[in-house]
């Protein structure tokens, strides 16, 4: 009788072993995925530390519809958008019922419009678009005239709409373009979606509001730029870069979009109360908040309020921390509350 080999059962049983426990590991691996493309005018950019077997393919799809709902909703530069229907329904004290994503950004609006005094407004598109920032662009290279100006006042103005537990009221003129707070409402759902995927390492940008959850990896966390707020400066220069965790940035500046009238530049940065472009000394704003939609709101608000206001306004505020970069003599210089770097794990 031929004697059984039990050194070759074993080896073949310890190569069977290895082969289970590589292909255990080999699917625990993460790697990192980006999706990019286009949203209302700008850029989104997603990275997400996800599972090897992770479904990317039905991922990116979800977030593109996701995505491609809230252009519906908040593009002014989509005719068929339900921001434009709002805007265009004329009939007075006609009832607009709103989806869900339009009540909760309308409802974030006024809150920020409440706690900042109106200096948040977003109800001024007839100003946005008489000074060439907005869906109208200007031609002929002049600032408007004051009357114009006041004219165009009277149909601005967040008191004019009232919001209630299923739709919204509003005085026949007045239109409104969220686009300071709907980048960040995008970023937060953004997040939201990637979390009930089980994804919990990712960051997430649209057009420069970002939020970042966990790390990139074990030894690096996810690494955030404030943009050089100088004219002259290349898109890519750093001011400032911090890491970010569990948290949203929201950046505002008036370094970009602007025009020059013989030698005075006008920003689109609008003072809701007077109608002209701000002059204040501010030329970036960074606002970190567990929401990028209130940090953006409130980003906006204090490149109204000037630095002081500003300040004082994030201090009361509760999880709100601020970031302002004054322009002065042509030197840039730097004021920040208490807790800003603490909530941005630590400048690098």
């Amino acid at each position: 009788m031929k004697k059984f080999n039990y050194s070759k059962l074993y080896l073949k049983l310890f190569i069977l072993f290895l082969l289970v426990l590589l292909t255990f590991f080999f699917l625990q691996k993460k790697f990192e995925y980006k999706i990019s493309g286009k949203i209302f005018g700008t850029v989104y950019n997603i990275k997400a530390i996800v599972p090897i077997f992770k479904n990317k393919t039905k991922l990116r799809k979800s977030i593109q519809r996701e995505l491609s709902s809230l252009n519906k909703t908040f593009s002014v530069f989509e005719k068929t958008s339900e921001i434009n229907e709002f805007n265009y329904n004329l009939i007075k004290n006609k009832p607009f019922f709103p989806s869900s994503d339009f009540m909760t950004v309308m409802k974030i609006a006024e809150k920020i419009y409440s706690v900042t005094e109106g200096s948040w407004d977003p109800t001024i598109s007839p100003l946005i678009n008489l000074w060439g920032f907005g869906t109208k662009k200007k031609e002929d290279g002049l600032a408007p005239k004051k009357e114009e100006i006041e004219k165009a006042l009277k149909k601005s103005g967040f008191k004019h709409i009232t919001i209630k537990d299923s739709y919204i009221l509003k005085k026949e003129d007045i239109t409104l373009n969220l686009s300071s707070i709907a980048k960040g409402y995008a970023v937060d759902k953004l997040a939201i979606k990637l979390k009930e995927e089980k994804i919990k390492n990712f960051i997430v940008e649209i057009g420069g509001e970002v939020y970042a959850s966990g790390e990139k990896n074990r030894n690096k966390k996810w690494v955030v730029g404030i943009n050089m707020p100088k004219k002259t400066a290349t898109i890519n220069a750093v001011e400032k870069a911090l890491y970010l965790k569990d948290m949203a940035m929201a950046t505002s500046g008036n370094y970009r979009n602007f025009y020059k009238v013989g030698n005075k530049y006008y920003t689109h940065i609008i003072d809701p109360k007077n109608g002209y472009p701000v002059s204040n000394k501010i030329v970036s704003v960074s606002v970190l908040h567990k929401s990028c939609a209130v940090a953006d709101g409130i980003a906006t608000a204090i490149m109204v309020t000037g630095k002081d206001r500003g300040l004082k306004l994030a201090e009361k505020l509760s999880g709100v921390e601020v970031f302002i970069i004054e322009e002065q003599n042509n030197k840039l210089k730097e004021y920040v509350t208490s807790n800003f770097f603490k909530q941005a794990a630590n400048s690098l």
